[in-house]
């Protein structure tokens, strides 16, 4: 209960009496708040009212058969239930929708993503890196990884993969799958249209003629329309270059030597790097599966092959092994198109066309003037 002494207060009003109209419910008595305890209705029990000081409103409890009343109270020089304010809330309410903040203690804990991806699902790294030492300058090494799934508006389904390291690497071999670093691609689809933009496989339709398989680097579209229920078309479009050149090793096999066996570029090259996940290995014949607990192992950075326990090594097995090798004098361009009709599920009718071609003028590991091509060619003849 809040009390108050006039007497000790040098703002306190000094007595105050008024004569109000009764009402039958409530009377407003003053502006100010009234101090508690002040309040004295003449002639009337303190069981037929209750005073809302600081308000200063007065509640019939009981309705007193009376015309008037006279009051007696002091009041504090405040009205507590005025709002102060520099301000007009009611003009910041009309420029700016101001939302309240609610404090929830369980997800205090919960932080905002530094990126929001909306409904996408990302995953990935980010990190940055000094390296010195008493021989060497500072160098600066750089990471960024990421991966991200979702849906976007219109029904538009994304899928890709980033990354940016200064120093690139490969993934290691003794896996049946293996994680690819390297790899960076875009790919949108909605309904069955899909686009690739990146790095991506390019391989041939399940046909007899014409296999083929290689890493690239470029665009891809494919649209599969179904006409009607009978009659269908699937057709793919492919423009790129390739990462790699095509190389093939017969391994000369020893007695009880599992390895390693170190391949050779098609002329001659001992240090190069395999393109992870294009190699084909072949025992007798046989296609052998990667994985420590399969057939072999492989290290895409030294170009090395170990086999496994499970394929025991003579000297007169015939081993083949067929690899991309990122060895690139030119540019190797790579354009495709595919298109199959199904009629009736009964009559397939296919197309392939395949071309793939150096643009020999249009060299990556150096450039060459006029003189220099001109030197080459009369050397030759």
């Amino acid at each position: 209960m809040f009390s108050a002494n006039a007497q000790d207060k040098e703002w306190h009003s000094s007595k105050l009496i008024k004569t109000i109209v009764n009402a039958k419910d409530s009377i407003i008595i003053d502006s100010l708040s009234i101090i508690p305890g002040s309040l004295y209705v003449e002639n009337i029990d303190t069981s037929f009212y209750q005073v809302d000081y600081f308000r200063s409103i007065l509640y019939w409890k009981k309705v007193a058969s009376v015309d008037s009343i006279v009051i007696s109270y002091r009041t504090f020089p405040l009205f507590f239930y005025k709002k102060f304010f520099h301000k007009d809330a009611q003009k910041i309410e009309q420029n700016f929708t101001m939302t309240p903040y609610y404090y929830n203690a369980e997800d205090a804990g919960n932080t905002a993503p530094f990126v929001d991806f909306g409904n996408v699902n990302y995953l990935g790294s980010f990190g940055r890196a000094l390296s010195f030492g008493n021989s060497q300058d500072v160098i600066l090494n750089s990471q960024f990884n990421l991966q991200f799934d979702g849906e976007l508006g219109d029904s538009i389904h994304i899928l890709g993969a980033i990354t940016d390291n200064n120093i690139p690497f490969q993934p290691q071999g003794n896996t049946q799958q293996i994680q690819e670093f390297d790899k960076v691609f875009i790919q949108l689809k909605r309904k069955k249209t899909t686009l690739t933009v990146g790095d991506y496989e390019m391989k041939s339709a399940n046909t007899y003629f014409m296999n083929y398989y290689k890493r690239v680097q470029g665009a891809m579209i494919s649209n599969s329309v179904d006409f009607n229920k009978n009659l269908s078309n699937k057709m793919t479009l492919g423009a790129s270059l390739a990462k790699g050149k095509f190389s093939r090793n017969t391994i000369v096999a020893l007695e009880g030597n599992q390895g390693p066996y170190k391949l050779t570029g098609p002329n001659g090259e001992q240090f190069f790097i395999v393109l992870a996940g294009t190699e084909k290995v072949y025992l007798d014949g046989m296609l052998l599966q990667r994985g420590e607990d399969l057939d072999y192992i492989i290290d895409y950075n030294t170009a090395e092959v170990t086999f496994m326990p499970k394929r025991l090594i003579t000297k007169d097995l015939r081993i083949v092994i067929e690899f991309e090798l990122a060895d690139r004098n030119y540019l190797n361009s790579l354009v495709y198109f595919n298109d199959e009709i199904s009629l009736n599920n009964k009559l397939y009718l296919k197309l392939n066309v395949y071309s793939n071609q150096d643009a020999k003028n249009q060299g990556i590991q150096q450039t060459l003037d006029s003189t220099q091509k001109r030197f080459f060619i009369n050397d030759w003849r």
